[in-house]
Order: C-alpha cells, then structure tokens, then sequence
C-alpha cells in the first residue's frame, strides 16, 4: 500500500508511475546482483537480470509490485553473505510486507540468523497486521480467497487434483490437493533445513532457491511474474532448470490467445 500512495503521491493517478517506480526497483536489484556476483564469483548475473525478457515484461512494463520484494530479497541476500544477519532479516521482513512469498524461506534462514532474528522477523511483519486488527479491519479476506480460489498455470497441485480426482468430484479434489500441497511444502521445506550447511553462503542460497521452487511447483497459482522470483538465485547459483522456467513462463499467456 505503501508503494502505491507513494506512486500515486509522485505521478497521480497515470499507470506510468508505477511502472517508473518498479523500473526504479529493477534497477535496485541489478545494483545489488552486482556487489553479490562479486562476493560469489558470478560477474554476469546483474547483466543477464537485466536483459532477462520475463524481468522486462512483467516488472518494467506490467509494473508488478513483485519488483519490490524481489529487491528486498536480494538485499537480504547481500546482507547475509556480508554476515549483516540483523539488517538480513529487517529486509527479508520488508519482502514479506510486499508479497508474503518469502515467509517459507524462515524456516531455512533460521539456522542461518538464530531464532532470536526469527522474533524479531516476525515482530516487523506481525506489527502492520496487528495494527490493521486494532482498527478493526480484518487484512485477510483477500489472501483466504486467493488462497481458495484462484488458480492458473499449476504444475504439480495439478497433478495431485487429477489424482485425487480419480476417486473424487472435481471439486472435492480441489479442495483436497491444497493441503496435500501444503503439507509436501513444510516437508520439503523442514528437508532443506536440515540439509543445508548455515555457513556456507551457496548452501544457504540454494536452499533460499529451493524453498521459493517448491512453493511455486506445489501452487494452484504460478503466474509468470511469479516465476520472476526464481531469477536472481537461478542466476547466482548457475541453476539451469530455474533458468530454464524462467526463459518459458511466459508461454503461460497462450491460454489467453487460445480464448
């Protein structure tokens, strides 16, 4: 909300504002993809974030707020490899506050931060809410109903509905497959967790990449925008499926020129 007052206080009420504002925060994280390219030995990256078309379309052009947390999140990144663990986590919170999908990757930074930054993780996001309710306002209506509705491009959530619809009403399996979903998420998640060695900067990277995979893999929802949150570690990391993903989310769009 925050983002868009503050759009809309600079240029009114014309789209192209917002896609100053988002252009401005892209080119916040190509800045950012620099400095963590040198400290990990990957020169190219902020180049190839930069010129990357999904990047272009959806947060330049489309002016998605995503370009926002993406750009926490990869200062989060740089601050962590920086050993700046206090600072990590207050940007990591200020993703969250943008688009809550960074909230699964807590549970593998917190072997990295100690739980003591985890509270004070939780206090930052916790705090925006907390003040909603006190008002009287209920900030979760739109995240129930998107949680329980919406769906597009799925990938293994759809796999599981055709399964469970094997013995089910359709409906029924869709209901179903959400927390069979969620539960293989916290699973896979409490694996990286463990896995993952805390002090090694690409570990924990990886494991950051993972946790963000598995969570689109196991969506109803996984616009191409959403996609675009795998980019910057997909590029750190070398990781050619995530790569790959991101070089083809776009063809999700041709179930809109099918009609």
């Amino acid at each position: 909300e925050v983002l868009f007052a503050g759009a809309r206080g600079l240029f009114g009420e014309d789209v192209l504002g917002l896609q100053v504002v988002m252009a401005a925060f892209d080119l916040g994280t190509v800045y950012l993809l620099v400095l963590v390219g040198r400290a990990l030995a990957v020169p190219r990256a902020a180049a190839a974030y930069a010129l990357h078309p999904l990047v272009l379309k959806e947060f330049s052009q489309a002016a998605h707020v995503d370009a926002a947390a993406v750009f926490f999140l990869v200062l989060a990144a740089l601050l962590m490899v920086k050993k700046r663990n206090t600072l990590a986590v207050s940007c990591l919170a200020a993703a969250t506050l943008v688009k809550l999908f960074p909230i699964v990757l807590l549970p593998v930074l917190w072997r990295r931060v100690g739980w003591k930054r985890v509270l004070l993780y939780l206090l930052i996001v916790g705090a925006p809410f907390a003040a909603l309710l006190a008002v009287g306002v209920w900030p979760f209506t739109g995240l129930w109903t998107f949680a329980r509705y919406w769906i597009f491009n799925p990938s293994v959530y759809d796999l599981v509905v055709r399964a469970i619809g094997l013995t089910v009403p359709v409906e029924r399996a869709h209901a179903l497959a959400r927390p069979v979903c969620a539960v293989v998420i916290a699973s896979g998640i409490a694996r990286l967790t463990w896995k993952m060695s805390p002090e090694d900067d690409r570990s924990v990277l990886r494991a950051m990449l993972a946790a963000i995979l598995l969570l689109l893999l196991c969506s109803p929802a996984a616009n191409p925008w959403y996609v675009a949150w795998l980019l910057p570690f997909g590029l750190l990391l070398g990781d050619r499926a995530t790569l790959a993903w991101t070089g083809t989310a776009s063809l999700a769009y041709a179930f809109y020129w099918a009609g």
